[in-house]
């Protein structure tokens, strides 16, 4: 047994003499490394190997510090990937803000010269035009501020047409028939700069600025009127009622005659279209005005009426017009009423020889009783808002279908004006003439 004892503790001496040797000889590679500028890597890992972690000191462990490093690293890395993407993201905002309040800004400024140009229309006065302007103007915001124009932002001129047909604002030149507006957000403007929602980032504020010129330009018009029978009538209101100041007499003595001069349907009716033509020859720019008459395919003995007639091609000699009206008066009017006849006959007029390429055209239609013949007139209607034809529509007296012609001037982009008595006929009339659209023409 003690030999036993004595082999093995010379083994253990023999193993801690080779351990003394080898670290004698690692202490010596060491220097030489630190001399050399080693990897320090390096001179770790052997150190860690060799178990010479100084005193009090844990050992090296191979690979920690380097996964530390890493983690460090990604959470630099993704802090500064999320400012970036958020400053993006900021910057975008901002530029849809600016792409908005563009759109918000040409709105507003065109919207306050077709007011300006409507107005100076209907009031021939520079000062209400003005002031419809800027009315118009303030009810728009850009970008969350009140627009708000100065006089100087709001100048009057004619809008000329040139060979290329375009149309050029003279400034101050007469007739006056046209608007310039100018919406500014800007330093010193009355609506202020505006602010970028991230004001952040840099610049904090913008600028815009927008000019519309409103020009009250040619129209084309085509009166429809309706010469069935019941335009006869008087103006009672009452179906099969004549003015008899004579006493009753039969009502068939009365179709066959000419309607009364001045207590029909028929003469308030040329009553108000006069009205109209003095309205549309006081406008400070040219209409062409052309006239169609409908009623039905009637054949009565001697006595016969057609579907629709074009009693005056487009014109600005309007005598012509007023004449055609006394015409139709001066001679029986019969027949039922096949509107749709008279909507395609102001459709060929409207599109004629005779029709401007730069003119806007307009069809107004009456009619003072219900579709009794012809194809639909809502079909009729589709075909001229096809053409570019605004449709006005009139009902006058209580036998009218105004669900019908509110349906037609929907379709045709118009307005429909019922007039239960004469003198509400000719306001209507009045109406339309002094309120043809303007058009943007810059």
């Amino acid at each position: 047994m003690n030999r036993n004892i004595e082999k093995a503790v010379g083994h253990e001496r023999n193993i801690m003499a080779i351990t003394t040797s080898i670290r004698g000889r690692a202490t010596s590679r060491l220097t030489n490394l630190s001399e050399k500028g080693p990897d320090p890597f390096a001179a770790s890992r052997l150190c860690w190997f060799l178990g010479l972690a100084g005193e009090g000191q844990t050992p090296i462990r191979k690979g920690s510090r380097t996964r530390k490093d890493r983690q460090g690293s990604i959470l630099v890395l993704s802090a500064i990937a999320l400012m970036s993407m958020l400053l993006v993201a900021a910057f975008c905002v901002n530029l849809t803000q600016l792409a908005t309040a563009k759109t918000e800004i040409r709105l507003a400024c065109d919207a306050a010269a077709k007011a300006g140009a409507v107005v100076l229309g209907q009031s021939q006065s520079t000062t209400q035009a003005r002031a419809a302007a800027k009315n118009i103007a303030q009810n728009h915001a850009v970008s969350g501020i009140q627009m708000r124009v100065s006089d100087a932002d709001i100048q009057f001129g004619n809008g000329a047409t040139l060979a290329n047909g375009k149309y050029d604002f003279r400034l101050n030149v007469q007739p006056l028939n046209a608007v310039r507006v100018n919406t500014k957000m800007e330093q010193g403007s009355l609506a202020g700069m505006g602010t970028y929602v991230f004001g952040a980032l840099s610049p904090t504020q913008f600028s815009l600025n927008y000019e519309s010129v409103a020009t009250r330009v040619d129209h084309d018009l085509c009166l429809v009127v309706d010469r069935s029978g019941s335009m006869a009538w008087d103006t009672t209101n009452v179906p099969w009622s004549y003015y008899q100041p004579s006493g009753a007499q039969p009502i068939i003595q009365f179709y066959f005659l000419p309607p009364h001069p001045t207590h029909s349907r028929w003469a308030a009716l040329k009553v108000s279209v006069n009205t109209f033509l003095n309205e549309v020859e006081a406008l400070p720019f040219q209409c062409k005005v052309g006239l169609v008459s409908y009623s039905s395919n009637f054949v009565f003995g001697l006595f016969n009426s057609v579907a629709s007639t074009i009693e005056d091609d487009l014109m600005t000699n309007y005598s012509s017009v007023r004449a055609s009206m006394d015409a139709i008066g001066n001679k029986e009017i019969i027949g039922n009423t096949n509107i749709a006849s008279g909507m395609q006959s102001a459709i060929t007029v409207l599109t004629g020889n005779q029709a401007r390429l730069t003119a806007k055209k307009t069809m107004i239609l009456l009619t003072d009783g219900l579709k009794t013949q012809g194809t639909d007139p809502l079909v009729i209607a589709q075909a001229a808002a096809q053409a570019n034809i605004t449709i006005h529509t009139i009902t006058f007296s209580g036998q009218a279908d105004q669900a019908l012609m509110a349906q037609v001037a929907a379709i045709g982009g118009g307005n429909h004006y019922h007039a239960p008595t004469p003198s509400q006929l000719s306001v209507v009339f009045s109406t339309i003439a002094k309120t043809l659209p303007a058009v943007l023409t810059q």
